[in-house]
């Protein structure tokens, strides 16, 4: 297998764009929540920096303000993504249900098709037969 029939076969020229994308979604939604929703919590609970948000446990600090900012940057891309997908393959899910019924339409309008031409062709050889042996019908003697 050479390297285009690869491709074609693996889908990775659409793996490396979904890719692309996520990585540029995931940059704007981080830039969301660092610079939008953050200072609202930020201003809601006091906090005038989330990195800042530190606690401290034993001698340790933590840094509690960088942990609530990834789990709220992964829940917002979670939630789009969620949505996204929920609209997404719906609309994918409705246009296959489609695809699906036209075809058994086509099919059972293929089988009509059929069974007339073979009705057809089974009248034909009675007329011819009626023709040949007379009403009777055939005489094989």
């Amino acid at each position: 297998m050479n390297f285009l029939e690869f491709i074609a076969n693996y889908g990775v020229i659409g793996l490396s764009i979904s890719t692309a994308l996520g990585l540029a979604f995931h940059s704007v939604v981080q830039n969301i929540t660092n610079e939008i929703i953050l200072p609202f919590i930020g201003i809601l609970f006091g906090i005038k920096k989330f990195k800042d948000l530190t606690w401290t446990y034993m001698g340790q600090i933590i840094n509690v303000g960088l942990i609530l900012k990834s789990i709220l940057g992964y829940l917002i891309n979670f939630g789009i993504i969620v949505l996204f997908g929920l609209v997404f393959f719906r609309d994918i899910s409705k246009q296959v249900h489609n695809i699906k019924k036209q075809n058994e339409l086509d099919i059972l309008d293929e089988q009509k098709q059929t069974k007339s031409l073979l009705q057809e062709l089974v009248e034909l050889e009675k007329n011819r037969d009626d023709r040949i042996y007379g009403k009777k019908g055939k005489s094989y003697i």
